[in-house]
């Protein structure tokens, strides 16, 4: 090739290379230009928006990593939504330390004042639908900005309308508890209460102030509540109508059951009767067996449902009280007594009576002999019972087998009956002797022989044999029947 040809085409190579350089450069100032352009446009929009003095508004940012640039929007999304909540609390606080200085209130009484409850619901006020932004690659590349706005004329008009709506569910049922307390429907007005004391705690933190009485009196809605509920308990009274309750050796109660009736005392002196308001019964000492739940009847009374106690205790003691889990909402409540009463149940004392099997109508003379101290041993106040004793003597067996039916006491009567003879040299005269003793043991334990009688042998006649003992015997009956009455007497 010639010298003037290779020349002339490293020109053009050369040209050709100037060229595509300085193309190269062309795109690469037209790309960071565009970058430029973006950044100060979004720069200038997030400063009119932070100058924007009818907003609230909250800012993220948030770093793309690994390429994910969902995450990064979801993460910056919601610092926005956090930051947006903040200004909104500082706004608030700062409004309501500005009218405590305007009214020259002292910052430790800020907690009661009327301002806290503004300050509550107004933090705690859902945003309706705020105005959202998002900036790529800002305020450095591979960041997202998240910016959300709302309208402070918007949010207040919509923050009055939630408060209002908020407050009347309090002020609603505070009214109608006490219009209901006035009526005497006292569990309505519990119910009430309760309501209204929920709806101030969970919107206004118990700091509502309202004139709760009508009186034009401005007090806190918590403290009236607990005030309330608290007279309501204090002047409740439940009283028993019938205290003289006894039971048997076998657990069953003797003529009525307990009944208690609930009053509320508007003063010292008059009352009214609290129905439909739910009781609670259990056993401070010994136990027993209840039927169904209690609630008060039209005149705040109710039976009490025993239909058993545990007769191997000498005295149970019931006590009865306010149910308060069967009371929706009481659980707001906290200052507040409940009222409590007592009732006794005595175990009436038994005597067990055991007769010895003897020779003779033995039959026929023990339920005789029986029916006569059955009836002496009632006639004192005292419960019988009839047991069996085998032998000839009261055995450790015998008490352990009568403790175990409840009875406090053991009457045993040992009768010794001889056979009957005629007289010599008399035509149709027959003679029978009987004598034996009469014992008191005391229940439960070993042979706790308390006291005995020894029976003097009496003598019975009669023209035939069977005449003679029937003699013996109710002569012997009168002398058993004084002795009882002996032996019994100091057990009252």
């Amino acid at each position: 090739m010639k010298k003037g040809s290779s020349c002339l085409v490293i020109f053009i190579v050369l040209m050709c290379n100037v060229a595509a350089h300085a193309q190269f450069k062309a795109v690469t100032v037209t790309r960071d230009s565009a970058q430029r352009i973006q950044y100060l446009k979004n720069k200038a929009r997030i400063q009119r928006i932070i100058n924007d003095t009818s907003i609230y508004f909250g800012r993220g940012v948030a770093k793309i990593k690994n390429g994910d640039i969902i995450i990064a929007y979801n993460k910056a999304k919601k610092m926005a939504q956090n930051d947006l909540s903040q200004s909104i609390e500082i706004h608030v606080k700062s409004t309501v330390m500005s009218i405590v200085r305007d009214k020259k209130i002292n910052k430790k009484e800020i907690s009661s004042s009327e301002f806290k409850e503004v300050y509550h619901i107004s933090t705690n006020t859902h945003i309706n639908n705020p105005k959202r932004y998002r900036f790529k690659n800002y305020p450095a590349p591979g960041d997202i900005t998240y910016v959300f706005t709302t309208s402070i004329t918007d949010y207040k008009r919509r923050l009055k309308s939630i408060y209002n709506k908020r407050k009347s569910l309090v002020t609603t049922n505070l009214k109608s508890g006490n219009e209901a307390f006035e009526r005497s429907n006292y569990m309505t007005a519990l119910n009430d209460w309760s309501n209204a004391k929920k709806y101030s705690s969970h919107y206004f933190r118990n700091l509502l102030q309202y004139d709760c009485d009508n009186n034009k009196s401005i007090e806190n809605v918590n403290s009236y509540l607990e005030d309330k509920v608290d007279n309501f308990f204090s002047n409740l009274s439940l009283t028993f109508l019938n205290t003289d309750i006894t039971y048997n050796a076998d657990g069953t109660l003797n003529g009525e059951k307990p009944m208690v009736v609930v009053h509320f005392y508007v003063n010292r002196h008059d009352s009214l009767p609290v129905k439909n308001i739910p009781l609670r019964i259990g056993f401070i000492q010994g136990n027993g067996r209840l039927n169904g739940s209690l609630t008060t009847g039209r005149y705040g009374q109710v039976e009490i449902p025993v239909s058993s106690v545990d007769a191997s205790n000498k005295t149970t003691i019931l006590s009865i009280e306010i149910d308060t889990s069967r009371i929706a909402g009481i659980n707001e409540f906290s200052n507040f007594n409940l009222p409590k009463a007592r009732l006794a149940l005595n175990k009436i004392k038994t005597i067990a009576i055991a007769i010895t099997p003897f020779k003779g109508k033995s039959g026929k003379i023990q339920k005789d002999l029986s029916s006569e101290l059955i009836s002496k041993i009632e006639d004192n106040g005292f419960q019988q019972q009839m047991a069996s004793v085998p032998g000839n003597q009261v055995t450790r067996t015998d008490l352990y087998n009568i403790s175990s039916k409840n009875a406090d006491y053991l009457i045993f009567v040992k009768i010794n009956a001889k056979s009957s003879n005629d007289i010599g040299g008399i035509k149709n005269l027959w003679i029978s002797h009987e004598s034996g003793y009469i014992s008191l043991y005391k229940l439960p334990g070993g042979n706790n022989e308390i006291k005995r009688e020894n029976l003097s042998t009496v003598k019975g006649f009669g023209v035939s044999s069977n005449l003679s003992e029937w003699d013996a015997y109710y002569k012997l009956k009168k002398v058993i029947t004084k002795d009882l009455n002996i032996l019994i007497s100091n057990l009252k």
